[in-house]
């Protein structure tokens, strides 16, 4: 090789891109039957990174060899950003970091605007001068969550992760539709695409994080009910999401655990709230991909009170939640918004979706019950597994309760006897009365309905009398999402 570049008499320029992707291929071959061995081998995540830092001193040691010689790669910031030491001093001169702000996204955009036919134009006509609304047929377009208006480029940016492609990709979207853009159709366009470079961009990046696999993923993303969270919410999602019911607050310092919220952080599909020293104010903040690589498992402290941590709004479509309620209808949710205090959804204070309400002579239909809930990954309190050495069981009992969304009454010839079955049942149809939802559901495991307070009379109940699954499958229709 030595002997082939020093014969280089001509000047030569060389261009080397997509490795990245030619070895992400290779990380998506999950059959060893799949691959030569000795020519590719098994996946092994360091030779994603390994490769592209070689070829960077590879690339450095040839040119340094042969003046005519230039190589250009394109390189992912990941991947240099696991260099340490003085391998980053010894590279970082010969590298030119790819980062476009805002402006720069959208003069690509106009650009390709002007060199599209324009038969295929709203206003051909204002083609040089006014580029969007020569595409579009406006500038300006609702967003129809907050009601607001936002410069329709704004817009298109919020939904994609600040990289060219996107922008292209929403283009050549937005140019395949007819050439009468409505804005309901142009939104429409947008939240397609959007979803869309989330779910390539996870796939590619799956096999450097926490999750085993895509699928993984979307279990994630069914247990996120809306696009702002707080602190609170992360934990309780979290543990929700590693099967861990006994805890209550995340410590990513000293945990073994599937770090699912840092992860999203490090991946920029989520996002904190931070102050701006530049504008005075509270923004939006949320990472470029290859901003931070994988290693560290700490998430950032949103610098706010509440803690509101941002779901990225490729993400609007893939989360779990109502289609109505998931998304914001206060605050717009972007890279560099600014921030203002939203109304929040009263379902984000629920911590616990249901919780059980029985006689300790009923135990052993309770700890089925508790057990099959777990494995469903339905967060419920109950009392084993909540209530430690020490702490009040009045004081707990009642927060408990106030932070379900559900009460569980199992009803018993025992419990309609059981002073603290009437207790919780109390406090549970006060807290329903006041929110006027209904929380109480009766679970009922005896011929005892006759007996039952005229309150729960009418109530429907899940019958566990005479058949267990058809019980449970009665209780999940109401309170599984």
């Amino acid at each position: 090789m030595d002997e082939l570049i020093s014969d280089i008499r001509i000047p030569i320029a060389i261009f080397i891109d997509n490795v990245d992707e030619y070895l992400q291929e290779h990380s998506e071959k999950k059959n060893k039957h799949d691959y030569n061995p000795s020519v590719r081998g098994m996946f092994d995540i360091d030779l994603w990174y390994k490769s592209q830092q070689g070829l960077m001193f590879a690339i450095k040691t040839m040119c340094r060899s042969n003046s005519q010689l230039d190589i250009f790669a394109s390189i992912r910031k990941e991947a240099f950003g696991k260099l340490s030491g003085t391998m980053v001093e010894n590279i970082r001169g010969q590298c030119l970091e790819v980062q476009y702000s805002i402006e720069q996204l959208q003069e690509i955009f106009e650009n390709n605007i002007r060199w599209t036919d324009t038969r295929s134009l709203i206003k051909p006509e204002e083609v040089n001068n006014k580029p969007i609304i020569s595409f579009f047929g406006f500038d300006k377009i609702e967003n129809e969550s907050t009601k607001e208006e936002e410069e329709v480029f704004s817009y298109l940016y919020r939904h994609t992760l600040k990289r060219p492609r996107d922008i292209v990709a929403m283009g050549w979207e937005l140019l395949e539709k007819d050439n009468r853009r409505t804005k309901q159709k142009v939104r429409d366009s947008i939240n397609k695409v959007a979803k869309q470079i989330a779910k390539d961009y996870i796939e590619i990046f799956v096999p450097h994080t926490c999750f085993k696999s895509e699928s993984e993923v979307r279990e994630l993303f069914k247990l996120i009910p809306h696009n702002i969270l707080h602190l609170a919410n992360l934990e309780n999602i979290c543990c929700t999401f590693n099967g861990d019911y006994y805890n209550n607050k995340i410590d990513c310092k000293n945990c073994n655990k599937k770090h699912v919220f840092c992860d999203l952080y490090k991946l920029g599909l989520l996002g904190t709230v931070e102050f701006s020293t530049t504008a005075n104010k509270y923004k939006q903040k949320f990472l470029s991909p290859g901003e931070k690589t994988f290693e560290s498992h700490i998430l950032p402290a949103s610098s706010i009170d509440n803690d509101y941590y941002l779901i990225h709004p490729t993400l609007n479509d893939l989360i779990g939640g109502h289609p109505e309620t998931r998304v914001n209808k206060t605050v717009t949710i972007g890279d560099d918004k600014d921030w203002a205090r939203p109304e929040l959804p009263s379902f984000l204070n629920i911590k616990y979706t249901i919780f059980l309400s029985h006689s300790s002579d009923d135990k052993s239909f309770v700890d089925k019950l508790a057990k099959d809930l777990q494995t469903l990954k339905i967060k419920l309190w109950y009392y084993e597994w909540i209530i430690k050495v020490g702490d009040s069981i009045v004081d707990e009992m009642d927060k408990g309760i106030k932070e379900s969304e559900f009460l569980g009454i199992v009803i018993s010839s025992s419990s309609l006897n059981s002073g603290w079955v009437k207790k919780e049942l109390n406090s549970a149809i006060i807290d329903e009365l006041n929110k006027k939802k209904v929380v109480v559901l009766p679970l009922l495991i005896h011929d005892v309905w006759d007996k039952v307070p005229s309150f729960l009379r009418e109530k429907r109940y899940a019958d566990f009398r005479t058949n267990y699954d058809n019980g449970l499958e009665e209780l999940l229709d109401k309170i599984k999402i």
